[in-house]
């Protein structure tokens, strides 16, 4: 009996969009950027554990990031050991500013293998140790794994946030090799604020950044140890009929504030994608591909170069020329 090995492909485009589903007007209000502070998840003794929110991002067979986030300042190091390694690696990964993301590589990793790892925070009163988190590296062709995926968590009026943080430790429970989230989780188009039923875009960069730290503070549940990959979505801001040729827009404020406080892969050999730097916000990171074990995931975003609303017409979505090409 022969037997034929089954190739995944996972196209990942956005959200679900429906007639109801458009754009938010766009905003002018000009505003001082406030630079807001992770609340970390609570932990039994703050005078002895380091409290920081841990994003893991970008795995590949070699290397992970990880953005981290906390109220203290100091110096900060990296231990980190695979399964199977009896002394930990040291890594001195520099200076952290309180409320600024600090990214840390790890590089020189193991394929297909499980690490452990911890941060200690130097400061002037002492070391502050965080809790031992895990990570796995990819898996190679023919090996099975694990993911998880949510989509439109919303977080508005008819939200229930203990239900939505239950939902994210179930993800944790799965020890999943990585989350997708598929958009419509910032909401900024529509609301300024979590857990309301007033209907207002974002007005500046200042409320755009609060609401992406307080995804990263839910988020911060499970990403400690299962790495995050972002898909835009209808709501999340950053939509092409919104921009205005200037930084003064929503969609401009809102992939800064992803770009900065989340770290989606950019091309580098493991993940594909766009090459090209958007003259306003750099490196976008909005579309990408990767292979993991047999499957072979796309993100595509179709909202960053469409000139209209999708709920007036459909066909108004484009990917674009050049993220066509890619895709082709």
């Amino acid at each position: 009996m022969a037997f034929q090995t089954l190739r995944l492909c996972i196209l990942i485009v956005v959200s679900a969009v429906c007639a109801s589903c458009g754009g938010g007007g766009g905003a002018t209000e000009t505003a001082s950027v406030a630079t807001p502070i992770a609340t970390p998840p609570a932990v039994p003794d703050a005078t002895q554990v380091f409290e920081c929110n841990i994003l893991l991002a970008a795995p590949t067979d070699t290397s992970i990031k990880m953005l981290v986030l906390t109220p203290r300042s100091g110096a900060l190091n990296v231990a980190y050991q695979s399964n199977l390694a009896m002394q930990d690696i040291q890594m001195a990964a520099g200076m952290v500013t309180s409320g600024v993301p600090k990214e840390i590589q790890l590089t020189g990793l193991k394929p297909n293998t499980r690490y452990t790892y911890k941060l200690t925070l130097q400061t002037s009163t002492g070391n502050l140790v965080s809790s031992t988190y895990s990570f796995s590296t990819a898996k190679p062709v023919g090996t099975s794994f694990t993911f998880t995926l949510q989509a439109d968590s919303h977080l508005d009026e008819n939200s229930d946030l203990a239900v939505y943080k239950q939902t994210l430790g179930n993800v944790l429970l799965d020890q999943p090799d990585f989350h997708i989230d598929l958009g419509d989780t910032f909401m900024t188009e529509k609301y300024s604020e979590p857990l309301t039923a007033t209907v207002q875009a974002a007005a500046n960069a200042a409320i755009v950044n609060q609401r992406y730290v307080y995804e990263r503070n839910n988020f911060g549940l499970v990403t400690h140890s299962v790495p995050l990959f972002l898909v835009n979505g209808n709501h999340d801001g950053e939509l092409g009929w919104l921009l205005n040729g200037t930084n003064n827009a929503l969609p401009v404020w809102a992939t800064t504030a992803r770009q900065t406080y989340f770290a989606n892969p950019k091309p580098d050999g493991f993940y594909l994608g766009d090459t090209l730097k958007d003259a306003q916000t750099g490196d976008r990171a909005s579309w990408y591909a990767w292979q993991w074990g047999d499957a072979l995931f796309v993100v595509l975003d179709p909202y960053w170069s469409s000139p209209a609303q999708s709920n007036k017409d459909g066909w108004n979505l484009t990917l674009g020329e050049r993220q066509y090409q890619w895709l082709s």
